[in-house]
């Protein structure tokens, strides 16, 4: 589905909001593309599977036909599921942000294993077969980390990748389920070496679960390149969780349900706002926010041979961190890839339901009714809805910042309805009144034996200077309203916003 304007892709205009089910079979979406020759992500009805149950697994897909102005920032979201396999978990999956004026023929992933496909993995002279350059013109990368390794450092013969401490508390595992921030690629020459092999720094980090008060739960990147380690649960207790799922969930309603929220809005200082919220269940956490993503950011190369990668003689001698200003200004256009990884372990990776939207654009909100099996029924459609008013610097969301006249509802194919306020299948038949915003369900005889569901989105208002809220491309997601049946005699009042029950 393609709503709006805003994105700007090599075959013309693409529009905001973007969104791929990555549940349309086994052959790739238009614009989405296959990096590398070991690929093995597989496109189901079921999702995007970016790793088999197999060992040392890598899938990955480039968005190549999408690519979009950096100005106003960008929100991704996509649920995923990591299961069956090993309980304790491997690797992850990573969505990252690369400069999208690197022509498609020059575009790679970088390394597998604990580099997730983003960063680069060195290696001795001895063991050069083994390296790996790292995702080129990369700007961002965000570690969705089973294991925790994608944060550490490690110097081997045959795998070196900058990082925090190797002291991190919980053994060879390193501090499991992470949400990890690494940086841009250093900007090196092509005659240099080192270049794929510099840069990607470690940002920040923070454990999703439960760690004792002795124990590290994050660390950030501090202006002088050093890391600074924070001890403890970093999430309130109540809300601590797993990044590994275990299992297929298919809504909120399931405990296991996880789905990804980032958002990267520009900060008055340069560079971007990022922060990262995963849902679990019912329940949104903020894992990271709002952490300022500078244009330059100082870091030491601390998994260096002490005389290069380069050299014979004692190769596989570690030697001193070296410390290294990067570039890390932000490109005009961006373009978007996701990856999974296997090491030791096995897990499934799967995502799916990708949206790509404008900060601040409407947010509809899915949810469920109870209302009479036999006799017409009306609700307020948009309970817990917000669109957002004020200058695009600062604004405020609420419910009545809502244009109700924006309300659409949507075939089965995820298209709007020729006529925005009508929806009829066989359960009932849906209308909406834009006069305050209600719906009146007309049951049909099949709807006492299943669930009615209808798909809508939503958009702001038209306001003043640097209020784009009422434009296309800040339309919202599109949501479910889901309604149950229940036996009742009496129809329910329609001049009264809630008499039905939500769930």
């Amino acid at each position: 589905m393609f709503l709006g304007l805003g994105v700007y892709g090599q075959t013309g205009t693409t529009q905001f909001p973007y969104f791929l089910s990555l549940q349309e079979g086994n052959s790739p979406p238009p614009g989405v593309f296959l990096p590398g020759t070991n690929n093995r992500a597989k496109f189901t009805n079921e999702g995007l599977f970016l790793t088999e149950l197999k060992q040392f697994q890598f899938g990955a897909i480039l968005l190549q036909d999408l690519a979009f102005n950096s100005n106003n920032g960008i929100d991704v979201s996509f649920e995923f599921n990591i299961y069956d396999g090993d309980k304790v978990g491997t690797d992850g999956i990573l969505m990252f942000l690369y400069d999208g004026s690197i022509p498609d023929k020059d575009m790679h992933m970088g390394a597998t294993g604990r580099s997730l496909g983003y960063v680069f993995s060195r290696a001795g002279e001895s063991a050069k077969s083994k390296r790996a350059k790292g995702v080129p013109g990369a700007y961002l990368g965000v570690g969705f980390n089973i294991s925790g390794n994608f944060k550490v450092k490690n110097f081997g013969e045959s795998a070196r990748i900058n990082g925090t401490d190797y002291g991190w508390p919980g053994g060879s595992l390193q501090g499991v389920s992470h949400v990890t921030l690494r940086g841009a690629e250093m900007k090196l020459p092509q005659s240099d070496p080192y270049q794929g092999y510099r840069g990607y720094p470690v940002l920040k980090t923070v454990s999703t679960v439960s760690v004792d008060k002795m124990n590290r739960g994050g660390a950030y990147i501090m202006s002088n390149g050093v890391y600074k380690y924070e001890l403890g649960t970093q999430l309130p207790e109540k809300e601590t969780f797993n990044l590994r799922n275990g299992a297929i969930a298919n809504s909120s309603e399931d405990v296991n349900y996880r789905k990804a929220y980032i958002s990267l809005i520009p900060h008055i200082e340069g560079g971007f706002k990022v922060s990262v919220k995963v849902q679990h269940g019912k329940e949104i956490t903020t894992i990271i926010d709002e952490y300022h993503y500078e244009t330059s950011v100082q870091y030491y190369e601390n998994a260096e041979s002490i005389n290069g990668d380069f050299s014979n003689q004692d190769e596989n001698v570690e030697g001193e961190q070296k410390l290294f200003t990067l570039d890390s200004s932000v490109p005009e256009i961006f373009k978007i890839g996701f990856a999974g990884v296997t090491g030791g372990r096995e897990n499934v990776h799967m995502i799916r339901n990708l949206r790509i939207s404008l900060p601040y654009s409407a947010e509809a909100t899915d949810k469920a009714f109870e209302v009479c099996d036999v006799s017409t029924s009306t609700f307020y459609s948009l309970l817990n809805d917000i669109a957002y008013s004020g200058h695009i610097s600062n604004p405020i969301g609420a419910n009545e910042n809502i244009d109700p006249y924006s309300f659409s509802f949507y075939n089965a194919d995820m298209t709007p309805m020729v006529n925005p306020y009508l929806y009829e299948d066989d359960c009932g038949k849906w209308e909406y009144n834009p006069e305050d915003g209600m719906i009146s369900f007309f049951p049909k005889p099949l709807f006492s034996l299943k669930k009615a569901v209808a798909k809508y989105s939503i958009k702001g208002k038209s306001g003043g200077n640097g209020e784009p809220y009422g434009e296309e491309s800040y339309r919202s997601n599109v949501a479910s309203i889901t309604l149950s049946s229940k036996s009742c005699s009496m129809p329910i009042n329609p001049s009264v916003r809630t008499r039905v029950n939500q769930k």
